[in-house]
């Protein structure tokens, strides 16, 4: 019995110096100034303590942060020693009151940290608490579509936001505006971040349509305009436009109000205006002469245009002038029968079809294609060319006679072609390809069947299920989606 006394006496003991060596911290807090305040939102205050170090070690000692209140300088407490901790307080930056701290840790280890007694704890209060900020967000949508949510949001500051946009058959994304100025173009999604102010976001819808250029000596020389069905198929083809010679491609202006046309066979450039229903209007040549002009793009930001010469072996370069019409044509690039040319997707190079191969080239700070080299070869007599969004897949229409077809390339850092494989068979004499606003479909024109193929676009690039759509044309060759 007495074994069992002393063995339970013991226990005690240990568990008593255990609890006191738990308790004890490394430093202490003596408030010098009062730790319990009152502050208005623009008051302000100054706490001090005098800190002293519990042990033999110096140490240099910060405080966790807390909003509204800051550590006057570092806190050097010498071994066994004091320093003094000044704490300046803010009204205007405290978020509500403070019940507890400061914590002070030693820089560098949060392990270790310790705070005063709950007697001599910080007890500051805010006499008017600030109110939560809250800012209120009105998503509109203009004809032909919805938006959601369709309803006034009301969020705390630095929220984020994701609208979506759901388009009527026939019609598609053009821009999201927020507080009237555009800040994405195309997209089913706008995301709004951070949101520290009021905003109205405007969703507004286009009409998308397909034109198509009938050339491949048909001797219609004119332009096809479609709608789409909610399949992705043409429909209420109609001619927009006529009297061109051999129009083989068109390109339209940033804002698609003008639209250019090279004729092939014209070896000239028409320039025309959009009406309000998607037709030409206002059409004239420009003076500039070209040499059998295959593809025309205009560059990322819409300032020049690049025009293949195929029979010149060229690339010219023309400026515009204020009502769009073609100034400064110059030779930008030396390239063997250039025909189909795009830019990548951040406007540093160009690609074009030339023979067998797809070249590529630099561009200069003045717009001249400059450092040409081989991108990819072995296709099929090359004419129309594509990039991906993304810039990480080309397509490459082969086939100007009999059954066309349609590779398939990656592009590696460098820019080259690697990996090209056959993405397709389309119809007889195959030229341009394009593909739709969210890359779900692609169109190749058919230049011997006047039509178009449809195909899906598969999660690898392939395109499958291939279908015929169009009517109303007469030698399809160049084609561009717009939205009006």
């Amino acid at each position: 019995m007495r074994k069992k006394q002393i063995y339970l006496m013991k226990l005690l003991l240990l568990l008593i110096i255990a609890k006191a060596q738990a308790a004890t911290p490394l430093w202490t807090f003596i408030p010098q100034t009062s730790v319990e305040l009152t502050l208005t939102n623009n008051g302000s205050a100054e706490v001090i303590y005098t800190v002293q170090n519990q042990s033999a070690h110096p140490k240099t000692l910060v405080m966790i942060p807390i909003a509204g209140i800051t550590q006057n300088g570092v806190c050097q407490l010498p071994g066994r020693g004091t320093c003094t901790l000044r704490l300046s307080i803010q009204g205007a930056a405290l978020q509500g009151d403070v019940l507890g701290g400061p914590v002070l840790c030693q820089q560098g280890n949060l392990n270790q940290c310790y705070q005063p007694s709950i007697l001599n704890s910080l007890r500051i209060h805010l006499l008017k608490q600030p109110p939560i900020q809250q800012y209120t967000v009105l998503p509109l949508a203009g004809l032909n579509g919805t938006i959601t949510p369709n309803q006034t949001q009301v969020v705390n500051a630095g929220s984020n936001l994701t609208f979506t946009a759901t388009p009527n058959a026939g019609f598609t994304v053009k821009h999201w505006l927020l507080d009237g100025a555009v800040v994405q173009t195309g997209g089913t999604s706008f995301q709004l971040n951070n949101i520290n102010a009021n905003h109205s976001l405007t969703v507004v819808f286009g009409q998308s349509f397909a034109y198509v250029t009938n050339d491949f000596g048909s001797g219609a020389n004119n332009i096809t305009r479609c709608s789409f069905d909610n399949t992705g198929n043409f429909t209420n083809c109609t001619i927009v436009g006529a009297g061109f010679s051999n129009p083989f491609s068109l390109s339209f202006n940033p804002d698609r109000s003008r639209v250019y046309v090279a004729n092939f066979n014209g070896n000239t450039i028409t320039k025309c205006d959009i009406d309000t229903n998607g037709e030409f209007i206002n059409c004239s040549n420009s003076a500039a002469i070209f040499n059998n002009p295959v593809d025309i793009i205009f560059n990322p930001a819409g300032t020049q245009i690049y025009i293949t010469n195929i029979m010149g072996n060229r690339v010219t370069r023309c400026g515009l002038d204020i009502d769009g019409n073609l100034i400064n044509c110059l030779n930008a690039g030396a390239v063997i029968s250039p025909k189909g040319i795009t830019f990548n997707p951040e406007g540093s190079r160009v690609y074009m079809a030339s023979s067998s191969q797809v070249i590529k080239c630099d561009v200069g700070i003045n717009g001249d294609l400059i450092n040409c080299s081989l991108a990819g070869a072995g296709f099929t007599v090359p004419i129309g060319i594509a990039f991906n969004s993304s810039g990480t897949r080309l397509y490459v229409v082969n086939g100007p006679f009999g059954i066309g077809s349609v590779d398939q390339c990656e592009v590696d850092s460098n820019g080259n072609l690697i990996n090209c494989i056959q993405a397709a068979s389309t119809g007889n004499t195959s030229r341009f390809l394009v593909l739709n606003a969210n890359e779900a479909l692609a169109y190749i024109t058919n230049a011997t069947d006047d039509n178009v193929t449809k195909c899906e676009v598969s999660v690898n690039g392939n395109l499958i299920n291939c279908t015929v759509t169009g009517f109303n044309m007469n030698g399809a060759t160049g084609i561009r989606l717009v939205v009006l």
